[in-house]
């Protein structure tokens, strides 16, 4: 029976193959094995899967960037225009302030001169009358310097005289003095032309009638005689 046994269990033994190990005592088996590789391909496709969206998520962010960078230098580019046009109209608007100033004075000083002019042309018809008073004396001295026995109403003649030019002066009549100057229609009233060689034409000779200017205007013209035009 023990060596039956025996057989049997050598037997039993001899049905397996010696060379494919219920269990590898060397390491994992082949399941395992694939399982194994498998796992490491899912990690490195997890891996390339991540950093490939890392990397698109990167450049995302730089296209981003990129886009605000545009779109920055898009408003300083605006900026800038519309500072150059504030800055223009700025320029424009001083000029314009500028002229407006200039004009401002211009007028003020037209307005005081205007002042000027009413103060003193203001009796500048009393003082054309005066003027044919200021005549009749002098004619009156031109006759009394005859006449030697009338020499108190000379000399009251005489006074009076010298103070009516003084008062005439006093408001900016005077006389002009028209001999020997080249006649001016603006100040001279031609009444007769001669001839003289010995004086250029256009040279007043003889003065009929006075002329007085006030300030620098014609109050009455001077009534004159010049040599003839050649």
């Amino acid at each position: 029976m023990k060596v039956l046994q025996m057989t049997f269990k050598i037997a039993g033994r001899a049905q397996r193959n010696p060379y494919v190990p219920r269990y590898n005592i060397f390491g994992k088996n082949k399941e395992d094995a694939t399982k194994e590789g498998t796992k490491e391909q899912e990690q490195e496709i997890n891996k390339q899967e991540f950093l490939t969206n890392k990397i698109t998520q990167l450049e995302t962010q730089l296209q981003e960037k990129d886009e605000l960078v545009k779109d920055q230098q898009v408003q300083i580019k605006q900026l800038d225009e519309s500072n150059r046009d504030h800055i223009l109209k700025l320029k424009d608007l001083r000029e314009t302030v500028k002229a407006q100033i200039e004009e401002q004075e211009l007028l003020v000083k037209r307005v005081n001169k205007e002042k000027e002019g009413m103060k003193i042309y203001a009796i500048q018809n009393f003082a054309k009358d005066l003027l044919d008073v200021q005549d009749n004396l002098e004619r009156a001295l031109e006759s009394s310097k005859e006449a030697i026995d009338e020499k108190n109403l000379l000399e009251g003649v005489v006074l009076t005289h010298k103070i009516l030019e003084k008062t005439l002066h006093k408001y900016g009549v005077n006389k002009m003095l028209c001999v020997g100057k080249p006649f001016d229609p603006n100040q001279h009233e031609s009444l007769f032309e001669v001839e003289d060689a010995t004086k250029d034409p256009g040279t007043v000779v003889f003065v009929a009638q006075d002329g007085y200017t006030m300030a620098d205007r014609v109050l009455r013209p001077a009534k004159v005689g010049f040599v003839k035009q050649k």
